[in-house]
């Protein structure tokens, strides 16, 4: 995120940013966040069939068991994975749209209102 804001001028900042994506994806390859992050920086880049790969990637540790366990809410540990905020599942389902995984981005959205049924942009992003 520092590199698309703060960081984006300086020197090496886009050759940086996908070294620590992909360290990150490394250390820790089942944090869905790494994924989700080294997509949005793809996304900059104008690599949507990449960026599509890793976002699949990521929500696929953690959204299948969510579906199958869709009456466990309380639950924030899914199949060994914690489940990402509710916020990073936001930015989530938006990035899914812009790689037009319109089924996994509605699927995302129908866990977020499941959890919050009253939060706008959620619904907006619906479509609903």
């Amino acid at each position: 995120e520092i590199y698309l804001t703060d960081e984006c001028f300086s020197e090496n900042a886009d050759e940086l940013c996908y070294k620590y994506c992909q360290k990150a994806i490394e250390c820790c390859p089942s944090n869905p966040e790494v994924y989700q992050t080294k997509a949005n920086y793809l996304l900059t880049k104008s690599d949507n069939e990449e960026a599509c790969s890793l976002l699949l990637q990521g929500i696929s540790l953690w959204l299948p068991d969510q579906m199958e366990n869709k009456e466990e809410q309380d639950s924030q540990l899914i199949g060994g994975v914690e489940t990402p905020s509710y916020y990073s599942r936001i930015t989530c389902a938006k990035l899914l749209i812009e790689v037009e995984q319109y089924e996994k981005a509605q699927q995302v959205l129908e866990g977020l209102i499941k959890d919050d049924d009253e939060v706008l942009g959620v619904w907006y992003l619906m479509g609903g």
